[in-house]
This record gives structure tokens, C-alpha cells and sequence, in this order.
């Protein structure tokens, strides 16, 4: 069985910093346009739609539902990671709740998501607040933590009975 996790337990030094969280972002920023343009365009060359990036427009909506859906699909196929989060050795996990439910990824990865896109002086938040957590985070009870870090106090608290 195992052990429930209490993130609001740890350290500071547990939650990634802005820097690691940025380079994760923009490894899945990378991930998300290639995909938008590899599944989008194909439809929008068939559908005959203009592919001007201005917005509104029907390309730029649908270009913008692939790139909140791979946030989404890979924060809940993965239990709060992304490829870049992967990468990056990262993980998004709940301060409230065991595991993250549907309600609390699509309100992070979707609409706060959103609003980050369009907003993205709100990261400016990271830095300074507690638990480098992000206006998203606060406001879904969730952090993000440096994995390894984690997994080798687990490893330790084990192996040594801590």
C-alpha cells in the first residue's frame, strides 16, 4: 500500500523554481505548435480556411484547442506531467487532494492556461511566492515539485528509517 503523500510538508527546495518551470514550458509550448500545425493544417488545407495567424479566426481557435487539449491530456494521462515537465524531471501534484481530478487539470490547463497565454506577466508570480507556485497553482491548490527531489527523500526516509 502506499503511503499518502503530503505535499504541504516538504520544503521549499521541493518546488521547482521559475527557471526549470520556464524551460518546461517552453519545451511543451514547442511540443503543442508542432502538433497544432502537423493535426490543424492538413483540415485547414482541405477545408480551404485561411491560415492567417490573426485572431479571431477558425485557424487560429482551433490551433488554440490543440495546444490547451495537450496540456490537459498530458497532465491527466501522466499524473501531472508534460513532456517538458518530463523532461525537466517535473511533476504537478494537488496540495488538497491525493491525485489530480478532472475538475482541477482542466481548470489549471485549460482556463487558467488560457489566461496565462494571454496574460503571461502573470508568471511574474513564481519567483516570489512561497512555494513557487504560479497564479494557477494558488488558485487550484496545486505545486509544482522537482521530482528527484521527492523520489530521493523518499529513497532515504526508507532506506535509512528516517
Amino acid at each position: 500500500m502506499e503511503e499518502k503523500r503530503n505535499y504541504n510538508s516538504y520544503p521549499t527546495m521541493f518546488f521547482a523554481g521559475f527557471w526549470i518551470r520556464f524551460l518546461a514550458y517552453i519545451i511543451d509550448v514547442v511540443i503543442a505548435h508542432a502538433l497544432g500545425k502537423i493535426i490543424i493544417n492538413p483540415v485547414a488545407v482541405v477545408l480551404n480556411l485561411d491560415m492567417n495567424a490573426s485572431f479571431p479566426s477558425v485557424y487560429t481557435f482551433l490551433r488554440l484547442v490543440i495546444f490547451l487539449t495537450y496540456f490537459v491530456l498530458a497532465a491527466k494521462w501522466t499524473q501531472g506531467q508534460s513532456l517538458g515537465k518530463i523532461i525537466c524531471g517535473l511533476r504537478i501534484v494537488s496540495l488538497k487532494e491525493e491525485n489530480l481530478t478532472w475538475t482541477t487539470i482542466l481548470i489549471r490547463e485549460a482556463c487558467l492556461r488560457y489566461l496565462h497565454k494571454i496574460l503571461w506577466i502573470l508568471y511574474l508570480v513564481v519567483p516570489f511566492s512561497d512555494k513557487h507556485q504560479s497564479l494557477s497553482d494558488m488558485l487550484c491548490d496545486t505545486a509544482v515539485i522537482r521530482e528527484k527531489m521527492f523520489l530521493t527523500e523518499n529513497f532515504f526516509k526508507h532506506r535509512f528509517e528516517l
